[in-house]
């Protein structure tokens, strides 16, 4: 074997070896570049993007401002409020279902309801005196996570004689497109039912919307005991409780029922663990057990307690208007009517006068009917008689041949004190000013 030969083709080798990886080293060098100029473009498109939607996000928000001052749904910032152990915030996801969520939309197609729901409602001022009596204007419901689940403007049933648009944020143009009382109230129901109920003195809200709930499931923030020691034992203010626990500023201005709802939700779910103790001391959780006898269950059934009925009283004269007092006869049966009286329905029966008597409408006089003078025989007899009181004279006005009974919600039963009170009572008259027969054959 010639030796130089080797020495020569291992140059050669060493020298094709030296070139494969030059040009191997090139090659990663130009992945490298393209690999960094790939990674900075991708930097400014995300870059491009972020400005995008910070713009749309500012312009979003400026039109919020205008169509309903709903401020809490346009916020840019994740607020974070603290809990003892942890820490509840508003999610990316719900701010934007949020900023989805329109004004008087009525039920949300998109929101899901859960367990929880929140409600607040904004008033205005009916009748000659609107700053004591209020009517439901505005009504707007979130779940746990502050999504808007509901809201509606309501067409009040009366004049309204006071808008409080700088508090309520409610004005006429509103009412264009507002809902009637008895389609805000089925909605409302509808949600309500089978849910535990966040508020703020919430018996306001549902007193307005003319419904009840079960207290075991309300939970009302102006109750709770450590917020009631910020206005010292007494009820505190939504606005005080937002910005001492939650940081936030709400009611600067109008109201809006969506952000004082959400408000009220965020309070609930700061402090969920000490609600539902302090709920429990007053709604224990009953255990049911079960009892199985000869392959039947038997259940104990409790006696519901009757509540008492509300009546409205009244003894002076009323001047109706369609406008207030349109009662309404039922289909099926004209003897019942249906009306409203300050927002609020009522349920009327008809009572006709019995046969033989007439109802007479009477108004009291001055005048005085003579007294008779009686022949005592004592008068020789020192006997002082005491002084009959003068009887006054009453002026028919007018008469009628029946009259209505009314009554909250419902229908008055037959038996009702006052359907059968006349009956009764005519009966009773009749016992004490007709003489018995037997007296009647003795006097002749």
């Amino acid at each position: 074997m010639d030796v130089n030969n080797l020495s020569s083709n291992w140059k050669k080798l060493q020298e094709t070896l030296k070139k494969e990886s030059a040009s191997s080293a090139s090659k990663k060098r130009k992945t490298s570049d393209r690999e960094t100029h790939n990674v900075a473009i991708k930097k400014q498109k995300t870059a491009i993007i972020e400005r995008k939607k910070s713009s749309i996000k500012k312009r979003r928000m400026s039109e919020g401002e205008e169509n309903g001052g709903d401020r809490s749904a346009q916020e840019s910032v994740v607020k974070t409020i603290s809990r003892k152990s942890s820490t509840a915030t508003i999610s990316e996801s719900t701010r934007t279902a949020s900023k989805t969520a329109k004004v008087n939309e009525g039920r949300s197609p998109t929101a899901e309801i859960g367990k929880y729901v929140a409600m607040d409602c904004e008033m205005v001022g009916v009748g000659p005196n609107p700053d004591n009596d209020s009517a439901l204007a505005r009504v707007s419901i979130v779940n746990f996570n502050g999504e808007q689940v509901y809201d509606s403007y309501v067409r009040p049933k009366e004049m309204v004689t006071d808008w409080r648009t700088h508090v309520s944020g409610i004005a006429p143009k509103h009412m264009a497109e507002a809902r009637s009382l008895e389609q805000v109230q089925k909605d409302v129901a509808e949600i309500l039912d089978g849910r535990i109920l966040v508020g703020h003195a919430v018996s306001n809200d549902l007193d307005a919307l003319l419904l009840g709930h079960p207290k075991r499931d309300i939970r009302d923030t102006s109750k709770h005991p450590p917020y009631r020691k910020i206005a010292g034992g007494g009820s505190p203010r939504l606005k005080v409780l937002a910005s001492e626990f939650l940081g936030l500023n709400i009611q600067d201005g109008a109201h809006s029922s969506v952000e004082d709802a959400k408000a009220t939700m965020l309070l609930y779910r700061r402090d969920k663990e000490a609600f539902e103790r302090e709920h429990l001391k007053k709604w224990p959780i009953r255990v049911v057990a079960d009892k199985k006898e000869n392959g039947e269950d038997q259940k104990k059934k409790k006696k519901k307690k009757k509540k008492p009925r509300k009546r409205i009283h009244h003894d002076g004269s009323v001047e109706t208007l369609e406008r207030y007092w349109n009662p309404v006869p039922d289909q099926k049966d004209e003897s019942l009517q249906t009306a409203y009286f300050r927002g609020r329905r009522l349920r009327g029966r008809r009572v006709a006068i019995p046969e033989g008597y007439q109802g007479i409408v009477v108004k009291p006089t001055e005048r005085v009917l003579p007294s008779k003078r009686r022949d005592t025989g004592h008068e020789a007899e020192n006997i002082q008689i005491e002084q009959e009181e003068p009887i006054k004279v009453l002026e028919k006005q007018a008469t009628f041949g029946d009259f209505m009974v009314w009554g909250h919600e419902e229908v008055p039963a037959a038996d009702d004190a006052f359907v059968k009170g006349v009956e009764e009572w005519l009966k009773m008259a009749e016992a004490l000013h007709t003489q018995p027969s037997d007296a009647k054959t003795s006097s002749t």
